[in-house]
C-alpha cells in the first residue's frame, strides 16, 4: 500500500511535534509538457501557517467564487479546519493569495469515537455543494458533509475505498453529473457514487468501481482550452510524484491501459515530494491550482502571469534526473 510521505506520520508520532515539521520541496515543469505551459510558487499561505503549532498538512482545494478554499489535515484532533482565502487575479491569471478571511470547521472523525479513529484526517477531496461542502477523509475513508453549522460522516467503507479526491464530473464532459472518487488502493479504482437522500444525511444508494490503475491523491476536469485539444482529467499521482494529465471515458474516468487506453498520459510536472494533494482548475482564469507534500500552493498556467507578483520555478533535465532517482527509493517504501 503506497499512501502519503513517511514525514508526516513521523512528525505526528513525535509528540505531535511542539513545532510545525519544516518540509522543502522541488517541483519543475516535466520536459515533456505541453509548450507554452508555466509553472509559478504561491508560497506557503502564512496566515494558515502560522495558524498551527503542530505538524499538519495542506490537502484539498476548491474555488468558491472569488476565493481559493484548502483544507489541512491536522492528526492532533477529530476537528479540521477548511480555510477561505481571496483570489488575487489580474489580466486574466490569478497572481496571489490574500489574507484569511473565513474558515470553516468540520470532522475528520466521529469526535465520540476517538479511540476507533484517532488521526482520521482530511484528504484530496474537497467540493462546494449547494448548502455547504463535502469532503474526503484517509486513512478511514469517510465522505464529509458539513452545511454551514453542523457536519455529518458518511461512512465509505463499503465501497472499498481509500479515499483520494472527489469531483463531481462537470456539464458538457461524458458522465455529466456523476459524484467520482478517486482512490489510493493498490489497483487506483475509481468510483462513481450514488448517494441517496440530502446533504447532511446521505447515504450509499449504489456505486460503481472501475479499476484504472491511477492512484489520485485529487483531481479536477480540465475542458478544452489553449493547451488541451480534448476534455480530461489533471490529477495528483500518488505513486510517481506527478501531476499528469488523462483523457476520460464515456464515464468521466481517466482513460488507461486498465481502462480502455483511449488517450495517452500527459506529463506536467515532477517532483521530490507529493504533488497534486489538493488540485483546482480557476473557472474565471482557467489556471491550475495544486498542493504538494511541502504545504505549497503552486499555480499551472498557459500563459505567463505578471512576473513580480510570484516566483517562478526552473528546472531541467538533470534536475528532473536527480527526482526520479529520489523517486525509485521512495517507490520502494510505503508512504503515508
Amino acid at each position: 500500500m503506497f499512501h502519503r510521505r513517511n514525514t508526516f506520520v513521523v512528525c505526528t508520532l513525535t509528540a505531535l511535534c511542539a513545532a510545525p515539521c519544516l518540509l522543502h520541496g522541488t517541483v519543475i515543469l516535466d520536459p515533456t509538457a505541453p509548450a507554452g505551459l508555466t509553472l509559478y510558487s504561491l508560497g506557503t499561505a502564512p496566515d494558515v501557517a502560522a495558524s498551527y503549532t503542530n505538524a499538519v498538512e495542506y490537502e484539498g482545494l476548491a474555488i468558491s467564487g472569488n476565493n481559493l478554499l484548502l483544507s489541512v489535515a491536522n492528526a492532533a484532533t477529530a476537528v479540521q479546519t477548511i480555510w477561505s482565502l481571496p483570489l488575487i487575479r489580474s489580466n486574466s491569471h490569478i497572481v496571489g493569495l490574500g489574507s484569511i478571511d473565513g474558515s470553516t470547521q468540520v470532522l475528520g472523525y466521529p469526535a465520540d469515537q476517538p479511540e476507533r479513529y484517532f488521526g482520521n484526517v482530511m484528504a484530496g477531496g474537497l467540493v462546494p455543494v449547494s448548502g455547504g461542502l463535502i469532503y474526503t477523509t484517509f486513512a478511514n475513508s469517510f465522505l464529509g458533509q458539513n452545511t454551514g453549522g453542523s457536519t455529518t460522516l458518511l461512512d465509505l467503507t463499503p465501497t472499498g475505498a481509500l479515499t483520494g479526491g472527489l469531483q463531481y464530473v462537470p456539464a458538457g464532459f461524458t458522465g455529466a453529473g456523476q459524484l467520482k472518487a478517486s482512490s489510493t488502493d493498490a489497483n487506483g479504482t475509481w468510483y462513481t457514487l450514488n448517494l441517496n437522500g440530502s446533504l447532511g444525511s446521505y447515504s450509499i444508494g449504489s456505486f460503481t468501481p472501475v479499476i484504472t490503475g491511477v492512484q489520485a491523491f485529487s483531481f479536477d476536469y480540465i475542458p478544452v482550452d489553449a493547451t488541451f485539444t480534448a476534455p480530461g482529467v489533471a490529477l495528483g499521482d500518488a505513486i510517481h510524484q506527478r501531476l499528469d494529465f488523462y483523457g476520460i471515458d464515456s464515464n468521466g474516468n481517466p482513460c488507461t491501459p486498465q481502462n480502455g487506453g483511449c488517450s495517452k498520459v500527459i506529463h506536467l510536472v515532477d517532483g521530490d515530494v507529493q504533488v497534486g494533494l489538493g488540485v483546482v482548475r480557476d473557472p474565471v482564469t482557467g489556471d491550475l491550482l495544486f498542493t504538494t507534500g511541502a504545504n505549497d500552493i503552486w499555480l499551472l498556467s498557459d500563459s505567463e502571469p505578471e512576473p513580480s507578483t510570484v516566483v517562478l520555478a526552473v528546472g531541467g533535465i538533470a534536475m528532473l534526473g536527480w527526482l526520479r532517482r529520489r523517486r525509485l527509493v521512495s517507490r520502494n517504501t510505503p508512504e503515508r
